[in-house]
């Protein structure tokens, strides 16, 4: 037998394997892998929760916390890239670990060294274990869900990201008049921290690691590099350049928005309760928009859902622009915004997840979310650029529904691609 119908054959076994786990462990990785999704979002947001008053503290202006926003974002590409896809050779739990450690201890440095040149370089550390531990959790919730049911696992994994958003606004709201800007970070640094002995004791590694024996030791060897190219193989290159450009689009405009949008309301003279209101709104329309394109995945296939939502919260966003300002019913708009934007963001991630083969899924999902980061580094960037020229608000927010209108196009264009590969008997579509 050769060393192609040998894997393909360990392939198949293993994946009828995984079909035949109950389904109580494939919840029991599902709620583990929320909560580390969740403590990520709060992570990767809360400095826009704190930002004035940190720029306050630290004698600076607010405008200036584009870079802040940018390292961030910067780590979550590189750790997505180069970190979490090391689960395909060194197993998922572990680089999960290290990478839950990383952002954990990282957020709390700023407490202790409040400095803004370092803490460019505390929120690039925070965002390598921020990026490295998606990639991990996403494919240890797809190799342990059902089948029919995968995608619907990883959306409601990712969904994760809007109630770490959600809660950070709340408690924000709640602990920042009273115990200052440093609470955002002690809940960030040490939740994450506590949560890693958990995590080590009850998590499992999928069986896909675990059986993967002499298949296992073979990948182990290949370079980084040939695990990439695989990507673009078997037919795979158009739908991934699509994909990647869905990512790219959607975390530009979802980058830029929740990290600007307390700001933006603030400018048109809103108070900072209202101004904090405003991502939380955004969050937890992203929740319910999750849990609803995750029903509905089965019935309108993954690419098309997402498309579509992607083309509804440009439209919000535009209307949000013309609503925005005192006395002016606002906030559901940017509700049901959030509902068809973050339930996007967290659909295009879970094909990521879904898409590849199990021998690169990790470094699929990585790749796609670092594409994804790529986008969110330039929108948090570019709109603190355009707010710094004096752009109106409204404007700035037009630009940010044509970055979603964007991605909508991309997974439009990824969906035909994808189905008429799944047609001629490629991987799986969309």
């Amino acid at each position: 037998m050769s060393v192609t119908s040998h894997v393909s054959s360990a392939n198949i076994s293993l994946g009828d394997a995984l079909q035949d786990k109950p389904l109580l462990p494939a919840i029991w990785v599902l709620c583990l892998s929320f909560i580390v999704v969740m403590l990520d979002g709060y992570d990767l947001l809360c400095v826009s929760f704190v930002a004035k008053p940190m720029a306050d503290a630290l004698g600076t202006d607010v405008a200036r916390f584009g870079a802040v926003f940018g390292a961030g974002y910067t780590g979550v590409l590189i750790g997505g890239m180069f970190i979490g896809p090391l689960g395909d050779r060194h197993g998922r739990k572990s680089i999960l670990l290290l990478s839950v450690a990383l952002f954990g201890a990282f957020s709390l440095a700023p407490i202790f060294d409040l400095h803004y040149e370092r803490l460019l370089v505390y929120r690039f550390v925070t965002g390598l274990g921020l990026g490295g531990a998606l990639p991990c959790v996403a494919a240890l919730t797809a190799e342990t869900a059902p089948r029919k049911r995968r995608g619907l696992f990883v959306s409601l994994m990712y969904g994760g990201v809007a109630t770490g958003g959600v809660v950070g606004g709340f408690l924000a709201s709640r602990l920042i008049p009273h115990y200052g800007w440093e609470s955002a970070f002690w809940i960030g640094g040490a939740a994450p921290l506590i949560l890693l002995p958990i995590l080590w004791l009850l998590l499992p590694e999928t069986m896909r690691q675990e059986a993967r024996g002499d298949q296992g030791q073979q990948g182990g060897h290949s370079a980084a590099i040939d695990r990439v190219r695989e990507l673009f193989r078997g037919g795979r290159g158009p739908s991934t350049v699509f994909l990647w450009g869905g990512s790219f689009f959607a975390l530009m405009s979802f980058g830029a928005l929740v990290s600007w949008l307390p700001v933006m309301i603030s400018q048109v003279g809103l108070d900072q309760k209202q101004a904090i209101l405003g991502p939380v709104m955004v969050n937890l329309g992203g929740i319910l928009g999750t849990i609803l394109i995750g029903i509905l995945l089965n019935r309108l296939g993954m690419a098309l859902a997402a498309a579509a939502n992607f083309l509804a919260a440009a439209v919000g966003l535009v209307l949000f622009s013309q609503l925005l300002g005192p006395g002016n019913p606002a906030f559901p708009v940017i509700f049901f915004t959030g509902l068809f934007l973050l339930g996007s963001v967290n659909t295009t991630n879970s094909i990521m997840a879904s898409f590849y083969p199990g021998h690169i899924r990790a470094t699929g999902s990585g790749w796609g979310l670092g594409m994804g980061r790529i986008g969110g580094i330039i929108g948090p960037v570019a709109g603190g650029s355009l707010l710094a020229q004096g752009l109106a608000v409204d404007v700035v927010l037009i630009v940010i529904g044509m970055a979603a209108a964007m991605a909508g196009l991309s997974m439009f264009v990824f969906g035909l691609t994808s189905k008429n590969l799944s047609s001629q008997g490629g991987p799986n579509g969309a």
